[in-house]
């Protein structure tokens, strides 16, 4: 404590007359005990120290192996290489575009299903029906029988997209039923159209519509949209009521084209059958109550509807006004009855069990809500009170809790290894969009799905939670899923000056220093409602990741540069870290600063995504520049392509309002102009404090212990690249400083001067100049050029420029 002491009050004395660099800045272990809260460790966020990846080699053996690493990318296979080697032409049955065929096959199925005994039992043409009329049904059909060749298909839990066994469980399966259908559907349209309609082939005709029946076999699809049905209920949230009354709709919809087809086949036994009594149903039956024409002599719309209120009568076991008259007829009598007792019996039991199954479900929401109306009648509360207490109760009552994994007592029966896959599907969405998630996830897929069945957990939290507590030792990081957070900092409990309260956004990542570094809260976190969250576990997460030599790497080079942003952020070069974000630790960052041989790993990773597939030829000079460690390419969390260059950027501003400018550079005879501000790539391994102390003592030497910073911004620019046909993002962190006071910035000190005649110019070319031009000239005549020596003869030319000379310099044709 004595020397802690000593250490603080030393650097009390020496901080009035302290001119900060960046590097002394990053450096500092030590600050006034008044800045830091007791709540957080001594030396914070400095004395913070990284998380050890298990298994993690040294240094020197890390990089021994990056090369190796390096080229086992290298020779991988281009994406289209690989989608062609799995076989590229197969067809996803849960795909939204499979849904929608499933649907329209569906709708083809029923009305086939619908219409062909209508057309049977009233031997009607094919004209009388539109679609029947036409091509449309066979070619539909055919093109069915293409797809269900490539339709891949699960077994034992995996799909299996190769072709062979597509074509070989198809071949085995329905091919040869569904291609005796085919053919008889085109038989019967070339019959029908092609003028081959004779009493022959008016037999074939109805042989060809009786085929059609065997269509049937295709009713296995309407599991198929059931279970489509099924998932789109789920997803929407129906409830329980909504559900019962489709359930009972959808059973009622069955009853009646079950009494279809029954009608079909009473009018054909009625007119077509045997007869050994020699009479019919049909002739019994009269128009106009009886004294009319025969029942062969009404409409098609009255017959078909005299058979259907028989079909109808018979399933719900009523009274009916036509009776059989001989044997075939009294077979499809008994056959109507003993469905109608089987139907009857079914619904009782099935609205029976649905009713009590929804009755069960309510139980505990009816007896809650009644123990609360008891309680309001023995305290005697107004109704003024007890009706908004009892209205909120019921809309918390009417919302779904979210259904956890362990609830769920059917995936207790699911292997291990299926399991990960089904949590790391939930999981995806939520953990791809963190860049870092989602090359590990294209290293090793396998690796991931195992990490989201160890690391990774839903966490559900009511309102009024807290969930992060200022000085609280944090080993997890949380994604919000779902819900509200509001995050506050107070001075008390944090180095910040002043209080701050956020929103925290969807999607957004909370403590995420803790998976990279031993973190303590700085702030308070609070659900303003019921939220989900996905947690991450930082022991766990490393672990799994150590179990993959190249994750193993990956993890530990992302957490060193991760910790080395975290210990260096504090004013005046940054902000202080909080729970929600840490300067310049944004994943593009990070990459730019790791080593050339982690980042040509992770660049080539890239070049293997699909969305790099745009860049067309473009993509081989691209792998030639990530392999020579010359660009930096990776994925964001978008899962878009990109390359990065990071820039550090100096604006310094004297006491008169002028700033720093870089006119151009000087090779020893000749100028380029260049009217920007002074600005420095930043190399491997570099914080941009350490990149700009760089400047100061090369291109910016000048400047050095001259300099008070007040802060860094960040700006982004993208643009596409013609060049690499893939997009370059440019970070530029634009640090702000200014003179220090009692400087001149025309003090002797900031020699070597150089007057504009003195420089080697190309021989004058005259020419009629604007107004503009001569404005520049006088403006070019009227500064002083200050010269910084880099070596070799060359330098930089700067000046100190006031706003609107640098906006009349930038000016086309100033050059």
């Amino acid at each position: 404590e004595g020397a802690w002491e000593a250490e603080v009050a030393a650097e009390r004395r020496l901080r009035p007359a302290r001119r900060y660099s960046c590097a002394s800045v990053s450096r500092s272990a030590s600050i006034g005990s008044d800045t830091i809260p007791a709540a957080l460790p001594l030396n914070w966020p400095a004395a913070l120290r990284v998380r050890p990846v298990p298994k993690a080699d040294s240094s020197a053996t890390l990089m021994a192996g990056w090369s190796g690493m390096v080229a086992r990318t290298s020779s991988l296979p281009s994406p289209t290489d690989a989608a062609t080697a799995r076989g590229r032409i197969w067809i996803d049955p849960h795909s939204l575009g499979f849904m929608a065929y499933s649907a329209a096959s569906l709708l083809m199925l029923l009305y086939d299903l619908t219409v062909i005994p209508y057309m049977l039992a009233w031997n009607l043409d094919y004209g009388s029906a539109p679609l029947m009329s036409g091509w449309y049904t066979p070619a539909f059909w055919t093109l069915d029988l293409c797809i269900s060749f490539v339709t891949a298909f699960y077994y034992d839990g995996e799909l299996v997209t190769d072709s062979r066994r597509m074509a070989r469980k198809y071949l085995v399966g329905r091919f040869p039923l569904d291609a005796v259908i085919v053919l008889c559907d085109w038989t019967s349209f070339i019959l029908a159209h092609g003028g081959l309609v004779s009493d022959t082939g008016a037999k074939v005709l109805r042989v060809s519509k009786l085929a059609r029946l065997l269509r049937t076999v295709a009713l296995t699809r309407v599991g198929r949209a059931m279970n489509i049905v099924e998932r789109l209920a789920a997803s929407y949230a129906m409830p329980d009521g909504v559900g019962l009354a489709l359930g009972v709709l959808g059973f009622l919809l069955g009853i009646m084209w079950t009494a279809h087809l029954l009608a079909c086949a009473w009018y054909v036994a009625g007119t077509v059958a045997y007869s050994d009594t020699g009479e019919r149903w049909v002739d019994s039956v009269r128009n106009n109550g009886g004294q009319g024409s025969p029942l062969s002599d009404a409409p098609l719309q009255y017959q078909y509807m005299v058979a259907f209120s028989w079909a109808a009568g018979q399933i719900a076991l009523g009274s009916l006004d036509v009776g059989p008259t001989n044997s075939s007829e009294r077979a499809i009598f008994v056959l109507a009855m003993m469905l109608g007792f089987m139907f009857g019996s079914s619904v009782v039991s099935m609205l029976s069990t649905t009713m009590v199954d929804y009755r069960m479900r309510q139980k505990g929401k009816t007896r809650m809500m009644r123990m609360l109306r008891r309680y309001f009648r023995e305290n005697s509360v107004s109704p003024h009170i007890a009706i908004p207490v009892q209205k909120q109760a019921e809309q918390q009552l009417a919302c779904r809790e979210p259904l956890a994994e362990g609830a769920v007592e059917a995936l207790q029966l699911v292997s291990v290894a299926l399991r990960s896959k089904l949590r790391f599907e939930i999981q995806r969405p939520h953990l791809l969009k963190h860049p870092a998630f989602r090359l590990w996830t294209s290293v090793n897929g396998c690796m991931m799905h195992r990490t989201g069945l160890e690391a990774v957990d839903f966490l559900h939290l009511r309102p009024q939670d807290d969930l992060l507590v200022p000085g609280f030792a944090m080993s997890t990081a949380f994604i919000l899923v779902g819900g509200a957070i509001t995050y506050r900092h107070t001075p008390p409990d944090s180095p910040h000056i002043a209080a701050e309260a956020q929103q925290v956004q969807m999607g957004q990542w909370i403590c995420e220093a803790a998976l990279w570094v031993e973190w303590t809260c700085v702030g308070k976190a609070e659900t303003s409602a019921s939220c989900q969250l996905l947690a991450v576990n930082s022991e766990a997460l490393l672990r799994c990741l150590s179990d993959d030599p190249v994750l193993r790497h990956l993890a530990a080079e992302y957490g060193r540069q991760f910790h080395k942003r975290v210990t260096s952020a504090r004013p005046p070069h940054t902000t202080w870290p909080t729970d929600l974000e840490v300067p310049f630790t944004d994943y593009l960052d990070l990459v730019v600063s790791m080593p050339a041989p982690v980042r040509t790993l992770i660049g080539l990773t890239a070049l293997q995504d699909p969305s790099a597939r745009r860049a067309g030829r473009a993509i081989d000079k691209l792998r030639e520049e990530v392999e020579g460690s010359r660009s930096t390419v990776l994925v964001t969390g978008a899962g878009a392509v990109v390359r990065v260059v990071s820039l550090v950027v100096l604006r310094v501003e004297d006491g008169a309002g002028r700033i720093f400018t870089q006119l151009g550079r000087w090779d020893g005879q000749d100028v380029r102009p260049e009217v920007l501000l002074p600005a420095l790539k930043q190399e491997a391994d570099e914080l941009v404090g350490e990149t700009l102390d760089r400047m100061l003592a090369t291109k910016a030497l000048l400047l050095q212990g001259r300099l008070e910073f007040v802060g860094t911004m960040r700006e982004t620019h993208e643009e596409e690249s013609r060049e690499f046909g893939v997009q370059t993002r440019y970070l530029r962190s634009l640090c702000a400083a200014r003179l220090l006071v009692g400087e001149d910035s025309n003090d002797s000190l900031l020699q070597p001067r150089l007057e504009i005649s003195e420089v080697r110019a190309p021989a004058p070319q005259y020419r009629r100049c604007s107004v503009r031009s001569l404005e520049v000239l006088q403006l070019l005549c009227d500064i002083e050029v200050h010269v910084v020596h880099v070596g070799g003869g060359a330098g930089y030319l700067y000046a100190w420029l006031r706003p609107e000379a640098m906006v009349a310099l930038h000016a086309p044709g100033t050059e």
